[in-house]
């Protein structure tokens, strides 16, 4: 902390147990806001970075879809590259397209769930801490499945833009199975294999 009208130093609270650490230093020198309430879905031990950075993004509308970028070209096309039916949003890729929504629904239909989705992202992001808590085989499962599924979608339509590569979409449902199966392996091997992660790894066989 720095003090303009005196002789600068360097204040170091401690924790509650009086002892100070890095995290105690970085508390008292950071800009504290509210928990949001997705936070437990996107940042959490062991989930791949550019999972949640992609993942976040979608949530908060951030992604770089061309709703957003149109004002830098009027002739772009603003069509959906993955289903060439509606405008590209956020909103739209995350899961109101078509290649989109049966990847989604593949995952979902593989831990027994079968439903209406949801109108965006967000609310899709919602319903599952809704009704998906503590770390029993399905909300592992999910909690696994739902960030590689933003990911890999957002990736194949950046493939399709800039690459001009096309894959179908089991290829991608491929790649979103095997994330989730190598994220549950190295669970299995960093902690105490647990019955809820040897029945969600069953899941995706």
């Amino acid at each position: 902390m720095f003090n303009h009208n005196a002789t600068n130093i360097a204040i170091r609270k401690p924790e509650a147990s009086g002892k100070f650490s890095s995290k105690s230093a970085w508390n008292a020198v950071r800009l504290k806001t509210a928990i949001t309430p997705w936070s437990s879905t996107i940042w959490f031990k062991g989930a791949i970075p550019k999972h949640s950075i992609v993942s976040w993004k979608a949530i908060i509308n951030k992604l770089s879809t061309t709703d957003r970028l149109s004002f830098l070209n009027s002739g772009q096309n603003r069509r959906c590259i993955l289903c060439s039916t509606e405008p590209e949003t956020v909103n739209h890729l995350f899961f109101n397209c078509g290649f989109s929504s049966w990847i989604w629904r593949s995952i979902l239909w593989r831990i027994g769930t079968q439903r209406r989705l949801k109108k965006n992202v967000a609310e899709e992001e919602q319903w599952i801490r809704d009704n998906f808590t503590g770390e029993g085989q399905r909300t592992t499962a999910l909690k696994y499945g739902f960030q590689p599924t933003i990911y890999h979608i957002w990736r194949e339509r950046n493939s399709r833009l800039f690459e001009n590569k096309v894959n179908h979409k089991t290829q991608i449902l491929r790649h979103v199975i095997q994330d989730i199966k190598v994220k549950i392996n190295d669970d299995n091997r960093r902690d105490t294999p647990n019955d809820a992660n040897r029945k969600a790894a069953h899941l995706f066989r």
